[in-house]
């Protein structure tokens, strides 16, 4: 899962070399009207899914010394 990220991050940083893209709205921008609004949720889901992972496992983290 974690390379399909790297991939996804590496593809849009070469095609987007071009452009002059300076905040995240440019790049939600530049995501909507390149390849449309079903790969900007599919992204967005991700995004959030990682998150609520991250907040579960943060909470039930166990310290090993």
């Amino acid at each position: 899962m974690r390379g399909l990220v790297f991939l996804l991050a590496g593809f849009l940083t070469i095609t987007a070399s071009n452009t002059q893209l300076s905040g995240k709205t440019d790049v939600f921008g530049y995501i909507n009207s390149e390849f449309g609004k079903i790969p900007l949720i599919i992204i967005t889901i991700g995004l959030l899914g990682y998150g609520v992972f991250m907040l579960i496992r943060s909470k039930y983290a166990t310290l090993k010394l």
